[in-house]
């Protein structure tokens, strides 16, 4: 079987296999004890795996027909399934190897994946507000979330203002889009190469590294200053990543040609879709894992 094929059916099973336990809790929220028989909970399952392999397909795919567009070639993706109590994947990647022809090219691979993404996480994250209850906070177990500026606005035109002592018990595919926008952040944040390292280099060239320098002292400072416990082991991947590739992006084969007009136009876009996903501290209950 095609090994990319054979991950992306793995990554289906264990994605639903956490969406059926999402679907559970979600029930169980209303009906304690509840107890679904495993028919329900394998299609339960498939409200939460179908949108998020949807954004991650998306994402990934972004880039790909980009790179395609611009006559490279990348390997398809390999999706990358992994026994997580939250998701059920660590998403997926791509490979290229070699050299960007310039830098408008660089910039359409780096944008291509968090635009194609975040149009797929704000579908989700707008059907799943709608399917999601308001409740009543008291006595309700769950896990905090962070409200990034798009959820926060969608749950104001999909659900309405919420009142005082009562909370949204998110539906599995509104956690979907929701984690969606979580990695679409996480990707754009301007590091090495994440894409919004990539995108850094491709509109500042060199001087992205004062960039990536300030990206850093931000996270460490959400870890450290903020609480945000759930970055401390992306944190020290990101700095592994920089120690063996280089804190630098690598410069394009032509360097000298800058973006245009429309280029810019969707930088500023992508920089908009950072703004409105942004949420430095995910889950405000997570306890240090020092304490």
């Amino acid at each position: 079987m095609n090994r990319h094929l054979g991950l992306f059916l793995i990554t289906v099973v264990t994605t639903t296999v956490v969406g059926a336990d999402h679907y559970s809790k979600f029930h169980s929220a209303f009906t304690p004890g509840l107890v679904l028989p495993w028919w329900r909970l394998a299609v339960g399952g498939l409200f939460f795996s179908v949108p998020f392999l949807g954004f991650l397909t998306a994402h990934e795919f972004g880039h790909y027909g980009m790179a395609r567009w611009h006559g490279l070639r990348p390997s398809l993706p390999y999706y990358l399934p992994a026994p997580l109590p939250l998701t059920g994947s660590l998403g997926a990647v791509i490979i290229f190897r070699g050299h960007f022809p310039n830098r408008r090219v660089l910039f359409d691979f780096a944008a291509g994946g968090p635009i194609a993404g975040f149009v797929v996480a704000l579908a989700a994250s707008a059907i799943g507000l709608h399917w999601s209850p308001v409740v009543r906070v008291q006595g309700l177990e769950g896990t905090l979330l962070a409200d990034p500026l798009l959820f926060g606005w969608l749950g104001n035109l999909v659900i309405g203002p919420v009142r005082d002592g009562y909370t949204v018990s998110l539906h599995p595919t509104a956690l979907a889009g929701w984690l969606g926008l979580l990695f679409t952040m996480m990707n754009l944040v301007p590091i090495s190469q994440l894409d919004g390292g990539h995108i850094a280099y491709a509109a500042l060239r060199h001087h992205s590294r004062w960039v990536t320098v300030a990206a850093l002292v931000g996270v460490t400072w959400a870890v450290i200053g903020m609480g945000a416990y759930t970055w401390t082991l992306w944190l020290v991947l990101l700095l592994v990543m920089m120690r063996l590739i280089g804190w630098q992006h690598p410069p394009a084969l032509d360097d000298e040609l800058p973006l245009d007009a429309g280029r810019l136009v969707l930088l500023a876009l992508v920089i908009a879709i950072l703004v409105l996903c942004y949420m430095p501290v995910p889950f405000p209950d997570m306890p240090a894992p020092w304490s």
